[in-house]
C-alpha cells in the first residue's frame, strides 16, 4: 500500500557538535496492509485505568547496535545508541560510500525488508559525513520519539531525501540500511484493548484484526480522555501505541490511531 508522503516539524532537539538541530518526521511510501474490519462487538463501558509507563532505558551504556550496508556493498556503516545520565547519544561511524550527493541518516518503524522505508526520524538533518558523527538527546522532552521506550524504532537507514527518480516509487531512495539491535526490553508485553463501544465524544469507527481492535478513525468532537475510555486504556498507553500519532489537543476528525501493541511505531495507513 502506498502512502503519501509528510513531514512534520516536532518538539524535539538533538545537539550535535554543540549546535541544536530540529528532529523531523518524514513519511514515505509503503505500508503493511491491515487485514482490517468493521468492529461489531462491545462490551460494557469502564473507567480507565491508571499508570504509566515504564522507563526502561538505562542510564549509562550501549543500547542499540546497527550495521548498515548497501545491497552492492559500496557503503557502510555503524551505529551506536548509547545511555548517558539524562540523555541518549547517537553515534554513526566508519562510513564508507561511493554514492554522490547529499546522503541523510534516519530511524524507521520498519524493518529493512521494506520497499519504501515510512515514518523515518530523520537524525541528521543533513548530509552525513565519513568523519565519526554523533548527536544527543536530552531526556523528558514532549514528542521525542525515544521517551520512555525506543524499541518500536527497527531500522537505521542512510537515503537520498527528497529523490523522486526512485525506481520503487519512493520518496527516500534508500543507500543502507541495518537491523537496530536492542539491548532492552519493550517497556509493554501485553496490553488489553477493549472496545466498550461509542460513547459521547469517541464515536469514531474502529477496525478489528485478528479479533481485537487494530484502528481508531477520529470522529469530529472526539477528546482523548473520552477514546481512552472507550478502550480502557490510559493517556499514556495511547501515546505508547502511537508514537508517530497525534496527541492531545492536536487530534483532528480523520486521524487513525493505532490500537495495536504489535502494530507500535507503524502508523495506521
Amino acid at each position: 500500500m502506498k502512502r503519501s508522503r509528510r513531514r512534520a516539524e516536532l518538539a524535539v532537539v538533538l545537539v550535535a557538535a554543540a549546535s541544536c538541530i530540529s528532529l523531523l518526521a518524514a513519511c514515505t511510501a509503503e505500508h503493511p496492509a491491515h487485514e482490517a474490519t468493521p468492529s461489531a462487538v462491545h462490551a460494557a463501558a469502564q473507567p480507565a485505568p491508571s499508570g504509566v509507563i515504564k522507563d526502561v532505558r538505562p542510564q549509562d551504556g550501549t543500547i542499540a547496535t546497527a550495521a548498515l550496508t548497501s545491497p552492492d556493498g559500496t557503503t557502510s556503516a555503524t551505529f551506536t545508541v548509547s545511555r548517558q545520565p539524562g540523555r541518549t547519544v547517537f553515534a554513526l561511524s566508519d562510513l564508507h560510500t561511493d554514492v554522490a550527493g547529499e546522503i541523510d541518516f534516519s530511524l524507521s518503524p520498519y524493518g529493512p525488508d521494506a520497499t519504501c522505508p515510512a515514518d523515518m526520524w530523520n537524525v541528521s538533518n543533513g548530509s552525513v559525513t565519513p568523519s565519526t558523527m554523533s548527536w544527543t538527546i536530552p531526556d523528558g522532552i514532549p514528542g521525542s520519539p525515544f521517551d520512555p521506550d525506543p524499541t518500536y524504532l527497527e531500522s537505521a537507514v542512510l537515503a537520498h531525501t527528497g529523490n523522486s527518480s526512485d525506481a520503487h516509487g519512493c520518496v527516500d531512495s534508500v543507500v543502507a540500511i541495518g537491523v537496530l539491535h536492542w539491548t532492552i526490553p519493550g517497556a509493554l508485553t501485553h496490553l488489553d484493548v477493549i472496545d466498550h463501544g461509542s460513547e459521547p465524544h469517541a464515536r469514531g469507527a474502529v477496525t478489528v484484526k485478528h479479533g481485537h481492535p487494530d484502528v481508531y478513525t477520529i470522529a469530529s468532537d472526539d477528546t482523548v480522555t473520552a477514546i481512552v475510555a472507550r478502550f480502557g486504556i490510559t493517556q499514556d498507553e495511547l501515546y505508547y501505541l502511537n508514537p508517530f500519532g497525534p496527541q492531545a489537543p492536536n487530534i483532528e476528525a480523520g486521524d487513525r490511531i493505532n490500537l495495536s501493541l504489535a502494530d507500535r511505531g507503524a502508523p495506521p495507513a
